[in-house]
């Protein structure tokens, strides 16, 4: 099994297979050298993605209170792209304070899953959450004085090799 694995370019190890202990599989990159020039070859798409979802669910096997979100707008630029993957390990009630000043996955009393920097609010116990991209033009870009059920400070975040033209 692990010689038929590796001819497909995953590296796996003997005691992950049996066991599940150590490292789990994982997308092997090639290294070429040419003409004295270095580079890597890029992964086929689906393996990327293959391999990113593997080290999501790392992530989330690490952490009981983790939470991801899949950027889908404009908001947190030039920081963060959209379908950029990012995730964190969410704070509760008397520990959100502590991420103030934090760009934060946010879930909002009302529902919203959004990618925030999260600012003290003029009410207590509420917060503001600002985008970066002062040229947005999502209704959410700036929410005053929202009541959070949590927020996750931004510890892991992943996007797909970009393409060479």
């Amino acid at each position: 099994m692990l010689k038929l694995l590796e001819e497909k370019g995953v590296v796996c190890d003997f005691n992950w297979l049996m066991f599940g202990i150590g490292n789990g599989p994982r997308i092997q990159q090639v290294f070429i050298v040419e003409e004295k020039e270095a580079h890597y070859e890029l992964l086929p798409e689906s393996m990327e993605e293959k391999q990113i979802i593997s080290e999501l669910e790392h992530f989330r096997s690490l952490h009981e209170n983790s939470i991801d979100l899949v950027i889908t707008d404009d908001t947190m630029r030039p920081f963060y792209e959209e379908g950029e993957l990012v995730a964190g390990i969410n704070r509760f009630k008397n520990r959100l304070k502590s991420a103030i000043g934090l760009n934060c996955i946010v879930q909002t009393k009302d529902g919203k899953v959004l990618l925030r920097r999260v600012q003290e609010g003029t009410e207590t116990g509420r917060f503001i959450l600002t985008s970066l991209n002062t040229q947005t033009q999502s209704p959410d870009a700036i929410l005053y004085n929202v009541e959070l059920i949590s927020a996750a400070p931004v510890i892991w975040r992943r996007r797909k090799n970009p393409k060479i033209a």
